[in-house]
């Protein structure tokens, strides 16, 4: 089963429906579909429908469309959690006669902030105004 997982990505419904019935045909004892069978059918969706992917491999609708739902949220957490820190001064310090500084931040929820300057202005202030307002909407 290990190697199951190695062979996650790319694989097709048919393979996928193949691995499925070997497991069924190796266990004849009705048994929990093991997690590696279940990540095959997860990554399955969206190219295929959540209802020709439980059709085909003979699973629970509900319990399929539960994991899609699970990884989905996984997926938020992973995006939510991760930033990248940039150095404003530096930006500032680069900023040459009438250049435009042009910032753009958009955050989780979709709230955007865009600044364009042709003027020395405090964006780490501007910022952190930004984010301590969007942080009361979650």
């Amino acid at each position: 089963m290990k190697n199951i997982l190695k062979e996650s990505m790319g694989v097709s419904l048919k393979e996928v429906k193949e691995k499925f019935k070997a497991w069924r045909e190796s266990n004849k004892r009705r048994r929990k579909i093991p997690e590696e069978l279940w990540k095959l059918a997860v990554n399955l969706y969206p190219e295929y429908t959540m209802s020709k992917i439980n059709s085909t491999l003979s699973i629970s609708y509900s319990k399929l469309k539960k994991k899609i739902n699970e990884k989905n949220n996984n997926s938020e957490i992973i995006k939510k959690d991760s930033f990248i820190e940039f150095k404003l001064d530096s930006l500032i310090s680069k900023k040459e006669n009438n250049e435009t500084i042009i910032l753009e931040i958009k955050s989780i929820n979709g709230t955007q902030l865009k600044i364009y300057s042709s003027e020395n202005i405090d964006f780490n202030f501007i910022c952190q105004e930004f984010i301590n307002k969007i942080s009361w909407f979650k």
